[in-house]
């Protein structure tokens, strides 16, 4: 069985990739408007409605994570080249071996570049 690939630290350069892949799946206004708290009553009262005894900031977190879902989901055909690049980069190894990845290790991957801290570093003072 081949090594499981892991990310490697962003790097200076890295940001302007990321700034690409953030920009093609059409994340910017939607992410800044959550940290601003614009959308905050809006997901509130669709929590309220649907929440079945769960903490009313549990349910404001999963309508958050759905809508961003959606929107990725919806743009990410676009950013297929861009997001095979990155993470090639990000594990030393190349697009076509991301790209052949098994399904699992491949959502695997995406998911630990979404949650990499430095990722939440590099976006925070860009959504303020």
């Amino acid at each position: 069985m081949a090594e499981k690939l892991t990310l490697r630290p962003l790097r200076g350069d890295d940001v302007f990739a990321v700034f690409e892949l953030v920009d093609k799946l059409e994340l910017i206004e939607p992410l800044t408007d959550l940290v601003k708290g614009n959308l905050r009553e809006t997901f509130l009262e669709l929590a309220n409605d649907e929440k079945d005894g769960q903490d009313a900031d549990v349910a404001v977190g999963m309508e958050i994570v759905l809508k961003l879902s959606k929107i990725a989901v919806k743009n990410v055909p676009k950013a297929r080249t861009e997001i095979n690049d990155l993470l090639g980069d990000l594990t030393g190894t190349d697009a076509k071996t991301v790209a052949n990845l098994p399904i699992k290790e491949y959502f695997e991957l995406v998911t630990a570049f979404f949650k990499h801290n430095d990722l939440r570093e590099l976006l925070q003072p860009v959504l303020q």
